[in-house]
C-alpha cells in the first residue's frame, strides 16, 4: 500500500460490486496515487513511537517495559517534465518496527527432565514389558523412569529447553520474550502524459521489499513464536505495475482502459533450516539428508 502522502483519493465499496470487483468477501478499496502537476511539490514526514516514553503494561511479566520502537518516514515529490504534457510523481517510505514479543510456555520441570512423573497424573509404562499390542505393560514404580533407560537424544533435547521461571507447576510455567524485527520500503513511480485535450495516458510502478524476523519462543530448542507467526526469516518483494488511458470521443462517450500486474512472492525460512539436528545435535545416526526437510527430520 502506498504511503498516505501519495494517496490522492480513496474509494471504499462495501456492497453492489461491479463485475470487475466480484467475489469480494468484505470490501473493495480503490486507491488513486497522486500525479505530477505544472508546479513542483514535495513533502517529507516521520512518525515515531518509543516504548521508553510509555508507561509499563500492567499485564507484562518482565521487569522492564517491553521494547516497542516504530519509525515510519519518507518523502515524495512531483512536477512537470514537459509543462501541460508530461508529469512525474515519486515517493518513498520506510517502516521499521523493533518489538519485544512475549508469552507463557509450558516447559518440563527439573523432575520431569530426570524422568520423574510422580504427581503429574500420568502413568508411565515400561515399553519393554507387556505384549506387542501394548497390553499388559508394567508401570514404572512411583512414576520414575530409571536413569539407565532414559534416551540420550531425549536428554540432549531437554537440555536445550529453558528452565521454568514461573511458579505454575507443569503448565504455563515459563515466561519468555524475544525481539521481532520488521522492515518495509514502499516506492511508487507514476508518469502522466496528455497527448491532446481528448486523451490522457499514465503508467505506474510500485515495489515493496520487506524483511521480517520472528524468533522462536524456546530459543535453541525451537518451538513456535510468541505471536503465532512463522518462525525465522521471511523476505518478500511485492511489485505492482499499471498502465491506463482515457479517450473522450464526445461529451457523452469516453473510453477508459486499464491493465495491471501484481507479483507477490513470499518466503519464510527458519533460522536453523540447514542444521542437522538428528545426526549432529542429538546424535541419532542416519536421520538427516541433503534436502532441507530431511535435515530437519
Amino acid at each position: 500500500m502506498p504511503p498516505a502522502e501519495a494517496i490522492e483519493a480513496v474509494n471504499l465499496v462495501t456492497a453492489s460490486f461491479d463485475a470487475e470487483q466480484g467475489q469480494a468477501g468484505g470490501s473493495v478499496v480503490n486507491l488513486t496515487i497522486k500525479s505530477g502537476t505544472n508546479q513542483f511539490h514535495g513533502a517529507a514526514w516521520e512518525y515515531n513511537t518509543n516504548s521508553d516514553l510509555k508507561a509499563r503494561n500492567f499485564f507484562y511479566y518482565g521487569k522492564n517495559n517491553p521494547k516497542n520502537i516504530l519509525n515510519q518516514f519518507g518523502l515524495s515529490t512531483g512536477g512537470p517534465i514537459i509543462k501541460n504534457k508530461l508529469f512525474f510523481f515519486v515517493d518513498w517510505e520506510r517502516y521499521m518496527l523493533r518489538q519485544s514479543v512475549s508469552g507463557l510456555q509450558s516447559v518440563p520441570t527439573a523432575s520431569l527432565r530426570q524422568g520423574n512423573f510422580a504427581g503429574t497424573g500420568s502413568t508411565i509404562y515400561n515399553p519393554s514389558t507387556g505384549n506387542a499390542d501394548g497390553t499388559g505393560r508394567t508401570p514404572f514404580a512411583n512414576g520414575q523412569i530409571p536413569t539407565s533407560v532414559l534416551s540420550s537424544a531425549a536428554l540432549k533435547m531437554a537440555a536445550l529447553i529453558p528452565a521454568p521461571n514461573q511458579g505454575n507447576g507443569i503448565a504455563t510455567n515459563y515466561f519468555g520474550s524475544a525481539s521481532l524485527q520488521y522492515t518495509r520500503d514502499n516506492v511508487d513511480i507514476k508518469i502522466n502524459y496528455n497527448p491532446n485535450e481528448k486523451s490522457t495516458v499514465f503508467g505506474r510502478y510500485s515495489v515493496m521489499p520487506a524483511h521480517i524476523f520472528d524468533p522462536q519462543a524456546l530459543g535453541p530448542a525451537g518451538g513456535n513464536t510468541f505471536d503465532g507467526g512463522q518462525p525465522g526469516t521471511a523476505p518478500s518483494l511485492t511489485q505492482v505495475g499499471a498502465l491506463g488511458g482515457t479517450y473522450i470521443f464526445t461529451p457523452h462517450l469516453l473510453l477508459d482502459a486499464n491493465i495491471g500486474f501484481v507479483r507477490e512472492p513470499l518466503a519464510a525460512k527458519n533460522v536453523d533450516l540447514t542444521k542437522n539436528y538428528g545426526s549432529d545435535v542429538l546424535g541419532i545416526p542416519g536421520t538427516n539428508g541433503s534436502d532441507p526437510p530431511a535435515v530437519q527430520a
